[in-house]
């Protein structure tokens, strides 16, 4: 028979452990709400961007409560955040290979960097990928000059801040003048045999210059404008917009990620920014073209890493 002592320290030690364990279990279920929270829509996107940081700040603090206060139990929550924010990020960026693309060619995008100190270095690292096509974000004079000259007999189109250069003919199209100019700008890439649509994309920052429902909303306007039309339509460039948001998401409702043939990287690791492991530059492809030879490239004095990828139809 137990005595009554005996109950109350049973019942005494219950209490301390309950309460020792109470806050690290807490900590470890709360990051997997996330991915309920992330339905409430493009309002919660902000910490959507912000979840790497986020999670790298709540890891060090668990760690300094087991270390300073001798709370093992703090091991839990950190495994559990190291663990959904590695699923977080990865998970918009597993691969989805393709078939290999009949009758290829090499699509190159990049966002040179209005302010690039290095300008005729940047277009040297375009043009020796030997793009067929290639999109150039924010390119200087100095810029479109070098390119100019090293991508000789090129197509040229442009259109504020977007360039876009092509083997083949270009032919503007009358869409997106409604929206920033330097937003997104259309042409037709008369490719002998199978001619597509191209939209070169810059839209703003939604941490700064849009809120991010105008964002999705924006991004969706190019993406139903895309659904429309006979001929297959890609959409490249710089489009602000983390993979781990809501108008990523809707771009993927009718698009491939071109990029993804392969493990995706960050492609936006400026100064802090680097922490929030950033992936804000694409090449989306119809879903029924194939893709291979994905890759990210350094171009030199830009924030930004470069694009480069195999396109064309699927076979069969």
């Amino acid at each position: 028979m137990i005595d009554t002592g005996s109950r109350t320290r049973w019942r005494d030690a219950t209490v301390r452990v309950g309460r020792r364990w109470m806050w690290p279990v807490v900590l470890a279920v709360a990051p997997w709400l996330w991915f309920a929270v992330r339905l409430f829509g493009p309002e919660v996107d902000l910490a959507a961007v912000l979840l790497p940081a986020a999670a790298v700040v709540a890891i060090a603090v668990c760690a300094l409560i087991a270390i300073l206060g001798r709370r093992p139990c703090y091991a839990v929550p950190i495994a559990s955040l190291a663990m959904f924010t590695a699923v977080a990020i990865v998970l918009p960026r597993t691969p989805h290979a393709t078939a290999d693309p009949i009758d290829p060619f090499v699509f190159v995008s990049a966002n040179v960097f209005i302010h690039n100190p290095t300008p005729v270095a940047a277009a040297r690292s375009l043009a020796d990928r030997h793009p067929d096509v290639l999109v150039a974000v924010e390119a200087t004079q100095d810029v479109q000059n070098s390119l100019a000259a090293s991508l000789h007999g090129y197509a040229h189109a442009a259109r504020g801040e977007l360039d876009i250069y092509s083997r083949w003919a270009l032919d503007r199209l009358p869409r997106y003048s409604d929206i920033p100019k330097s937003a997104a700008f259309a042409v037709t890439v008369d490719r002998p045999g199978a001619p597509f649509v191209l939209v070169a994309v810059h839209l703003p920052n939604p941490l700064h210059e849009i809120s991010f429902p105008d964002h999705l909303a924006m991004a969706e306007r190019l993406l139903g404008d895309a659904q429309h039309g006979d001929q297959p339509v890609v959409l490249a460039g710089d489009f602000n917009t983390s993979d781990r948001t809501h108008a990523y998401g809707a771009l993927m409702t009718s698009l491939r990620d071109a990029m993804r043939t392969t493990w995706a990287g960050s492609t936006y690791r400026s100064g802090i920014f680097g922490l929030l492991a950033l992936r804000i530059d694409y090449v989306l492809e119809p879903t029924t073209w194939c893709s291979a030879g994905a890759t990210t490239f350094t171009v030199p004095g830009s924030d930004h890493r470069g694009l480069s990828v195999s396109l064309g139809t699927c076979p069969g």
